[in-house]
């Protein structure tokens, strides 16, 4: 995933066990140029389409890293990547299980649900939920993940151009840990309902800034450091 960083293409997150990761590609790195062609002060489109090609053929990367002063080559072949949305890790002599959902999307339920089977076979005593940069996406999703962290009831009322309504409820079968959902002003749409959920039923705490939407969640801590 890339993005712009002090006027150059940088590497915002690198997905496990992909090419880039395999081959040690970091998050900060930012890029010079994409095979022979030099991207400073490119746009991001225009950067996307120098990096796709077909499966099996090379691309070379020449890269600049904090701490080094000479740029960094890498030569990458091309797979077919398929990214989750949940990446999750038990925190360092915690037993603190951490989840980060990038997006939702009609698998986000099932990895969530494979994520968390993970983590409590590992007898985590609590949650970190991780919704920073979180643009939303599929309400569904949302609601269907809020199952594993509210308890039952309605926790999205949707009003229709039409005049219809449409109420979308969550069982009972949620985990009953100690919770705290990372928030900042970019986590949006369905991430905020899941925040606004979780707050609203007391079933967790929510750490950082306002979210993008600003009307769902009311009371926040405020996080001055992240986790990466």
């Amino acid at each position: 995933m890339a993005g712009v960083k002090d006027g150059l293409l940088a590497v915002m997150q690198v997905y496990k066990d992909t090419p880039a990761y395999v081959n040690g590609v970091q998050a900060g790195d930012r890029i010079l140029k994409i095979d022979d062609h030099d991207v400073r002060g490119i746009g991001l489109e225009t950067a996307g389409k120098l990096m796709r090609g077909p499966v099996g053929a090379q691309i070379e990367l020449s890269v600049l890293r904090e701490g080094r002063h000479e740029p960094i080559q890498f030569e990458i072949t091309r797979e077919e990547i398929i990214i989750p949305t949940v990446e999750s890790k038990i925190l360092s002599d915690s037993r603190i299980g951490y989840i980060m959902i990038s997006k939702f999307t009609e698998k986000t339920p099932n990895e969530i649900l494979q994520t968390l089977a993970g983590l409590l076979e590992q007898d985590i005593r609590g949650i970190i939920l991780d919704l920073r940069d979180n643009p939303g996406g599929e309400l569904v999703a949302a609601t269907q993940i809020a199952d594993n962290f509210v308890p039952k009831g309605p926790i999205v009322y949707i009003d229709y151009r039409s005049g219809d309504e449409d109420v979308k409820n969550v069982d009972d079968s949620y985990l009953q840990l100690p919770l705290a959902v990372l928030v900042n002003e970019y986590s949006a749409s369905a991430a905020e309902i899941l925040a606004g959920a979780i707050q609203d039923t007391e079933t967790g705490v929510l750490v950082g800034t306002t979210p993008f939407g600003k009307a769902l969640c009311r009371h926040f801590f405020h996080w001055t450091t992240g986790l990466g």
